[in-house]
Formats: structure tokens, sequence, C-alpha cells
């Protein structure tokens, strides 16, 4: 078994609960399917949609907390929330994330940004 997804920031039991009926049951994998896609697996799969669950996903894979988003970062996960949303709607979902590494940094790095007060974007 993989690294607990419990262990990202902004994963708790109910998101875990949430992973687990769509077949991830570990960071590796959830890293591998990204967040996009992952949540267009939970729309397929009857999870109603809440942009909240969308930030807490991609913010997770970032290891970041949501206060520290910039305007910009907001209207980005807007745009990938509700491409997601059109997407599933269409009976059409994300690939899978190209680069599963694409926006994860370290929590230590994460927290030593927030300390200095900038944003790891």
């Amino acid at each position: 078994m993989g690294t607990p997804l419990d262990s990202l920031r902004n994963i708790g039991p109910a998101m875990t609960d949430r992973f687990v009926r769509i077949g991830i049951r570990d960071v590796e994998g959830f890293r591998a399917m990204g967040a996009d896609a992952a949540y267009a697996r939970m729309l397929t799969e009857g999870e109603r949609p809440h942009i909240m669950v969308f930030t807490a996903m991609v913010l997770a894979l970032q290891g970041r907390d949501w206060r520290a988003l910039s305007s910009a970062d907001k209207a980005d996960i807007k745009a990938r929330y509700t491409s997601c949303r059109t997407l599933v709607e269409k009976g059409e979902l994300p690939p899978p994330a190209q680069d599963p590494d694409e926006a994860a940094i370290s929590p230590e790095l994460s927290a030593f940004l927030d300390h200095m007060g900038l944003s790891p974007r």
C-alpha cells in the first residue's frame, strides 16, 4: 500500500472515502490520475458538484492551504472546475495528469513559502 491519502493537506476522512469510491487508494494513485480527472470521475459516480471539493483536491496535490490562494489562482481553479463539469455533462472525462508531479511541491517548501508570505505559484 502507498502513502495514505489523509497525509495530504486538505484531505480528511470524508474526502478519503470519496477517493476510495472511485478506486483511488493512496497518494500515488491520486497523483497519477490528477485532480481534474479524479474530480470528473467523482462526478460520474454521483458526487454532487461543489467547487470547494475540487479546490481541496487541487491544493492537496500542491501541498497548499486555501487561504494562500491569489485571485489568479482562484480564477484558474474555477476555470478548471467549470471545464471538468462541462466535460462530464458531455459524457467525457479529462485525461489523467500528464506529469503526476507537475503541481506538487513538498510540504516543507509549502510551509516555508507560507511563512515567507509567498505563494508557491
